[in-house]
């Protein structure tokens, strides 16, 4: 029975990250969330007392999915540099690889359907990531900005480089990766 009630809530959400990613959260009614994951609207309600809450739920799956991938191989006595280059090099390669998610970490990123409870557990996946930050600015090697600042300017350039392997995969080539990785750098890397 325990797997049984895990593949459910797997396929709900899913289907739930599938249709979020082609037509929005508004686009998304739980009953084409139902259809998809082929269940009863009922049975969505057992898992989660809401849209909102299974938007959330999404949220902290998705974080936790793409922290693993993008921490695999990472280690935290890389120098600043070489720890950042990996770390925006996978989570290029995640995202260009798993277009719908990347189409809803744009979406929901921000989003205020997504709590202050459920963004600080989603920040607590990426917690590595945010020591490296802040090593960097202490260390000198990142401009002096709150973690914050520097994950915004981050992040946006990574979607939108994902974006381009995902428009058009024959362009993820590690040369291009790599020109996208020190157009990234150069804009939170102190200058020499």
């Amino acid at each position: 029975m325990t797997v049984e009630v895990v593949d459910k809530r797997e396929s709900i959400l899913m289907a739930t990250l599938g249709l979020i990613a082609e037509h929005g959260f508004h686009g998304s009614p739980m009953s084409e969330i139902a259809e998809r994951a082929k269940i009863g609207v009922g049975t969505i309600y057992r898992y989660f007392p809401g849209k909102q809450d299974l938007v959330n739920a999404l949220y902290l799956e998705t974080k936790k999915r793409v922290a693993s991938y993008i921490l695999r191989g990472f280690e935290s006595s890389l120098s600043v540099r070489d720890g950042i280059t990996h770390l925006l090099k996978q989570t290029i390669r995640y995202f260009a690889e798993h277009p719908a998610e990347l189409f809803f970490a744009e979406q929901y990123e921000h989003s205020p359907l997504i709590r202050a409870q459920t963004r600080s557990e989603g920040i607590a996946e990426i917690e590595p990531i945010l020591r490296l930050l802040e090593r960097g600015v202490q260390e000198g090697e990142l401009k002096d900005l709150p973690c914050e600042l520097l994950g915004a300017l981050i992040s946006g350039p990574v979607f939108s480089v994902a974006r381009m392997f995902v428009d058009e995969p024959a362009r993820l080539t590690e040369t291009f990766v790599d020109a996208g990785v020190g157009a990234i750098w150069d804009s939170i890397g102190q200058s020499s």
